[in-house]
């Protein structure tokens, strides 16, 4: 817990980020909501929910909680593009990053239904010339146990085909072997993607259509192609300084995303994906070992599988709650922190359970003392490496392996904000006044310690 006094008043940092405070009379940090979940009070809820974020411009995007075939609240908040005043609506294409997952794990189940793929088969029937392919199964690619390295995200600056891309990490060696355990890969969903098309003799994008969008009815589900002109499609943001509060994301090409994170979608139509996904609309869920794609979790008592996902400017949350038949769908054009919690927190909300409400950004306060001087690389074992660079008065972060820099807001002397991550860094300085080092917390943990380089 961080609570320091800042021009004459208390600023909870570790409310901000979830840890709770009880010295700050500025904004408590459990602020508990009544149990409830009448529609009307449930949508009145829900609004006071995203209030105080959507002022701050720390949430912009469109959520959704339904039960059965009843949708209990559907809304837009915040702008699909804020230079030209465009609102979200249900309707909006966001991003949804990692929910791509799901389905690119559906259409493997589906071919495996129809006999044209097996879980046992290994990637080198699909892919003879891929490196250890022999050792790889269909079912290693899908609990993400293949040991596969991802692709240098960073270093990928052109349009790729599949075959282009998976060339970008095909001779990297593995990080473990294949089954000895698991670890969340993009890398193997690529694969995938690349298995579909050839057991199935159609691009990846077009199977998805054919037997899993049309099917469904989802207008909206589909890959993010940068030329396209596709109405409703959002723009994407992270948290900037004053006077606006936001910056645009630089759009990339999608093509490096194919098969873990490539797809466009809307609430609505994740909704119905949901449902499908549940009541086994297209293939048997229930016959396999894991749901594929998804996790599996437990709360509030309640089993439920979900998804969720993030890219620059971009997250997303899908959940499903088998025994309520209640889903729950959050995808945002804001980067600032709140994917982690939003989806279940709606959930308690339909559920009448207590959760806290979240706490919007800061205002810049006391200016921080950094400088240009404490401009530099920051280090921890185990954690990675980030940027952190001053640039007249700003200070930005940016992890080595991403393409985005990410604003901290001061919040104090040598205290600062990271809206994107809701992440507290607090700065060590030697007796010369000379940053050393960096504490970084999230979500109220306590900080990891990075060094100057």
């Amino acid at each position: 817990m961080l609570a320091r006094r800042t021009g004459g008043a208390w600023l909870c940092i570790a409310a901000f980020t979830g840890s709770g405070c009880t010295t700050s009379p500025r904004a408590p940090a459990t602020d508990v909501a009544p149990r409830t979940n009448a529609p009307s009070a449930l949508a009145a809820e829900i609004d006071a929910y995203f209030a105080p974020v959507v002022r701050s411009r720390d949430f912009a995007g469109a959520v959704l909680v339904a039960r059965g075939d009843r949708v209990l609240f559907e809304k837009g908040y915040g702008m699909a593009n804020a230079e030209l005043d465009v609102p979200n609506t249900p309707a909006t294409m966001f991003r949804i990053a990692s929910i791509t997952k799901t389905f690119t794990a559906a259409a493997i189940v589906m071919l495996v239904e129809r006999g044209a793929v097996r879980y046992a088969d290994t990637l080198s029937k699909y892919l003879p010339d891929f490196p250890n392919g022999n050792r790889i199964t269909i079912r290693h690619l899908l609990l993400h146990q293949s040991g596969v390295q991802n692709p240098s995200y960073e270093q990928i600056s052109a349009r790729l085909s599949l075959a282009q891309l998976i060339d970008q990490f095909r001779n990297k060696p593995l990080q473990f072997q294949p089954g000895a355990r698991s670890q969340y890969s993009n890398a193997g969903y690529i694969l995938l993607a690349a298995v579909i098309e050839k057991a199935s003799g159609m691009p990846y994008a077009e199977f998805i259509r054919r037997n899993i969008a049309e099917p469904l009815g989802l207008r909206s589900t589909m890959p993010d192609v940068q030329e396209a002109v596709l109405p409703g499609r959002a723009m994407g943001y992270v948290p900037g300084p004053p006077p606006n509060g936001l910056e645009n994301v630089v759009w990339y090409d999608m093509s490096s995303m194919v098969g873990s994170g490539v797809l466009l979608s809307s609430v609505r139509d994740l909704y119905r994906w949901a449902r499908a996904a549940h009541g086994e609309a297209l293939y048997r869920r229930t016959a396999l070992e894991y749901p594929y794609g998804w996790g599996v979790r437990k709360y509030f008592g309640r089993d439920l599988i979900e998804q969720s996902g993030q890219l620059d400017g971009f997250t997303s949350y899908l959940g499903v709650y088998f025994a309520d038949s209640t889903y729950v769908v959050c995808l945002t054009n804001v980067e600032a922190g709140l994917n982690d919690r939003c989806g279940k927190d709606l959930a308690a909300i339909a559920f009448g359970q207590p959760y806290e409400r979240p706490l919007p950004t800061p205002a810049p306060v006391t200016p921080a003392t950094m400088t240009v001087a404490d401009s530099g690389r920051y280090s921890a074992d185990g954690i990675g490496t980030f940027q952190l660079s001053v640039d007249d008065g700003r200070v930005y972060v940016r992890w080595m392996t991403a393409r985005t820099s990410h604003y901290a807001v001061p919040v104090g002397r040598d205290s600062l904000v990271v809206r994107a991550d809701r992440s507290v860094i607090i700065v060590e300085r030697d007796g010369t006044g000379r940053a050393t080092a960096l504490g970084r917390s999230w979500g109220g943990s306590s900080p990891a310690r990075f060094v100057r380089q």
